[in-house]
């Protein structure tokens, strides 16, 4: 059986490859980039908010779960 620490390691780096993946936030900016460079510029600002805020709630969650570790 897995320790939690292997279970945590193993989900961080089935994590970092999912969110390294292109994804609908990609493709939109890709999309609008190809259609006007401004454009695709605004999306992409517009994007990178949302995607900070999930790094860092990620982070905050994984940093409870070693806290709250024996």
């Amino acid at each position: 059986m897995a320790t939690p620490i292997e279970t945590l390691l193993l989900l961080a780096t089935a994590h970092i490859a999912i969110v390294m993946s292109p994804g609908p936030n990609t493709l939109i900016v890709v999309q609008n980039a190809i259609k006007d460079r401004r454009l695709g510029l605004v999306t992409a600002l517009g994007v990178a908010p949302s995607a900070l805020l999930y790094t860092a709630a990620g982070l905050f969650g994984v940093g409870a779960l070693v806290s709250n570790l024996p």
